[in-house]
């Protein structure tokens, strides 16, 4: 049976047992992916929603090393999704700033309770002392997915897949590229720049396997401590970078929940 798995059913199929090198995905391969889809790709998506929503989701996986799963649905967890209530960090330059594709998206479904439009957000100013604002949601909104196609209907991780797919091919990429290759080249960063219990703790990894429903349960912590997008995009972590405002306001948020 194995000479047969090694011999008729290789030279039949095309399979072989042979160990391959794992592509990941640097700061080079995001600027040009960046690039093809801001510059190159205006005709390549079926609406305009598309396009900002594939940008959003590769920015999101660059800067949080995540699994695509836990952007879209997926076969297994089709009830798992972004939601309109979700917060972004700020990034000064406009086209590598999460945050702004994720207002454009709002903005766009009216779904901002106090803002709607782009010049009144930009007005937005932060008072003395004030180191967070919140920007409410209309109630209908909160836990309503955004990450969907024009008419409505979920990007599932399939479609994303064959977008990245695409866009990369387009690109110019041999091998295209995939969601983990992103998730992988990330981890790789963190790995150069933080101590393995930090990179275990950002990307989710437990010690071990058997003891993931544990860590994930009790130990991972709901705001990232790391700064993942500034070592993505310039190798270092921005010194003014702090979770603490958003933890103080989470803390702050249960405790009148309670």
């Amino acid at each position: 049976m194995l000479a047969w798995i090694r011999t008729d059913l290789s030279d039949r199929f095309g399979i072989s047992s042979e160990s391959r090198v794992k592509n990941f995905c640097d700061f080079n391969v995001y600027k040009n992916l960046m690039t093809q889809i801001w510059i190159d790709d205006a005709d390549e998506f079926e609406s305009e929603r598309d396009r900002v929503s594939t940008a959003l989701m590769i920015q999101l996986l660059f800067f949080s090393a995540g699994r695509i799963g836990a952007l879209a649905p997926t076969g297994w967890y089709p009830d798992v999704f972004l939601a309109f209530s979700l917060l972004f960090l700020e990034e000064d330059c406009l086209l590598d700033c999460p945050t702004s594709i994720f207002a454009a998206i709002a903005l766009a479904d009216e779904a901002l309770q106090d803002i709607s439009s782009w010049q009144q957000l930009r007005l937005q100013k932060l008072d003395p002392g004030e180191d967070l604002r919140e920007f409410a949601i209309k109630p209908e909104f909160i836990e309503r997915l955004f990450l969907v196609r024009k008419g409505g209907r979920p990007i599932s991780c399939q479609d994303f897949w064959k977008r990245l797919m695409d866009l990369s091919t387009r690109a110019g990429y041999l091998d295209y590229v995939r969601p983990f290759d992103i998730r992988r080249g990330t981890s790789n960063t963190l790995q150069i720049h933080c101590d393995t219990s930090s990179m275990l703790q950002t990307i989710g990894h437990a010690a071990s396997t058997s003891g993931a429903p544990t860590y994930q349960k009790h130990y991972q912590p709901e705001f990232c401590k790391v700064d993942i997008k500034g070592l993505v995009l310039r190798g270092r972590q921005d010194g003014n970078y702090t979770v603490a405002p958003l933890m103080r306001n989470h803390r702050l948020k249960c405790w009148a929940d309670a």
